[in-house]
């Protein structure tokens, strides 16, 4: 008695293929080394700039927050010279004092965007109005 080969639907007479499992793994380990390889930064990347840029990064966000600080001055003095000091008391609900006002009305911002705000609005609160100036002098 000798060996015999497997014959039928299964074989084929050809020789066994990987299982299915073993292709479905090859896959996803190639996927995976794959894709580590492209989000692994190089050595020499550092850090990128965006394109037509010159200053370095934190030179921009600085520049960023001084132009955020400027908007939020000119939005804190408009606003409360705008209301006045009584009326702007009445709805943050302090004593119609400037600072207190202002204070109150900053507070409204992120802590770290109260600075313009509260300088802006002390300054509206307390500047004479060019329009109540020119009454005067025409009175």
């Amino acid at each position: 008695m000798g060996l015999t080969m497997a014959s039928g639907p299964r074989s084929g007479g050809r020789a066994s293929r990987p299982p299915l499992r073993f292709l479905a793994l090859t896959v996803l380990a190639a996927g995976l080394a794959t894709g580590a390889y492209l989000v692994t930064p190089s050595p020499q990347s550092g850090r990128v700039q965006p394109a037509g840029t010159s200053r370095p990064v934190d030179g921009r966000n600085l520049h960023d927050a001084a132009l955020k600080n400027d908007y939020l001055y000119d939005s804190g003095y408009e606003t409360c010279q705008a209301l006045g000091l009584r009326a702007l008391a009445r709805l943050v609900g302090r004593p119609a004092r400037p600072g207190l006002v202002a204070a109150a009305f900053a507070r409204r911002f992120d802590p770290q965007d109260r600075q313009g705000p509260l300088a802006g609005c002390l300054k509206g609160l307390t500047e004479p109005t060019a329009v109540a100036g020119d009454a005067r002098a025409r009175n």
